[in-house]
């Protein structure tokens, strides 16, 4: 396989982003989110500088229950059930159906404010209100998008290379699949129930591949590159596997010792400039 690059290289080409456009927000995610409930967030719309809001937020709920549904998106929750502890008492409310009393979806939206933003003070079209709250929790998701652009960039280039490949084996299924099992090798980690993002097959090994990258800093760092030096050791003991552990980004540069202890004791391991000058080309 191909020569892992000396450290002070490995560390010189850490990439600042692996995000592209589609990074930052899902716009089609947002809007399909909010149109989905247009007529409800119109009907919610007709209540803002209301003379007679309680009495009127009753009967639009009477009228058409299924505008509770629009009531959590109000709170940037995106769950049909909300939960309060207030005095001691567990108070739980549903917003999927008309669950509970009128007097009790009011006092929700009375204690939790949401009531100021009819006032027409503050508030004067909940469709913009709510785009504005999706486009903020599809922000969220960014880190998952992160884990997703480094899983298809490594998938990119193993698919470059013709090389056999299937994405995310667990221990279980590649016992079934090869009949190497990799359960009893655990020495501080439970491989039972391990699952490899990548695992190639050549016609001597099959290399497990994990991912990930880090634009910042932070101890889940070390403690992951603790645990990858870990399962590495576990896993020397299977002649027929390779541990390769692909990485990247400049969160690398603050973790001091934890990521060259990891250089120091991982054979195979390999960040995003690696796979563009060939990795995975000349496999054993």
């Amino acid at each position: 396989m191909h020569k892992k690059r000396d450290f002070k290289d490995i560390m010189g080409n850490l990439k600042l982003t692996i995000s592209d456009y589609s990074f930052f927000t899902n716009f089609s995610k947002v809007f399909d989110r909010v149109f989905k409930f247009s007529n409800e967030i119109n009907e919610l719309n007709e209540l803002i500088g209301s003379q007679n809001f309680e009495n009127d937020f009753k009967q639009t709920i009477i009228n058409n229950p299924e505008v509770l549904k629009v009531i959590p998106m109000l709170l940037a929750k995106r769950d049909d059930q909300v939960v309060v502890y207030s005095d001691g008492i567990l108070h739980k409310y549903r917003f999927d159906m008309l669950y509970n009393t009128l007097d009790e979806y009011l006092d929700f939206i009375k204690k939790t404010g949401i009531v100021d933003l009819f006032s027409g003070k503050t508030v004067e079209n909940f469709y913009d209100y709510l785009l504005g709250i999706e486009a903020g929790l599809d922000s969220n998701a960014r880190k998952n998008r992160g884990g997703v652009a480094m899983s298809n960039i490594v998938e990119y280039y193993i698919q470059q290379s013709g090389q056999i490949y299937f994405k995310e084996l667990s221990t279980k299924h590649i016992l079934s699949k090869f009949g190497i099992d990799l359960s009893g090798k655990s020495k501080g980690n439970n491989h039972a129930l391990k699952r490899f993002d990548f695992v190639v097959q050549t016609s001597k090994f099959l290399y497990l591949i994990e991912t990930n990258f880090y634009s910042s800093g932070g101890s889940k760092l070390n403690e992951t590159a603790r645990s990858y030096r870990q399962l590495n050791q576990d896993l020397k003991e299977v002649e027929e596997v390779k541990f390769v552990w692909i990485t990247d980004g400049i969160g690398w540069e603050t973790t001091g010792d934890g990521f060259r202890e990891a250089y120091d004791s991982i054979d195979y391991l390999y960040t995003i400039y690696d796979l563009e000058v060939g990795l995975f080309e000349n496999l054993d």
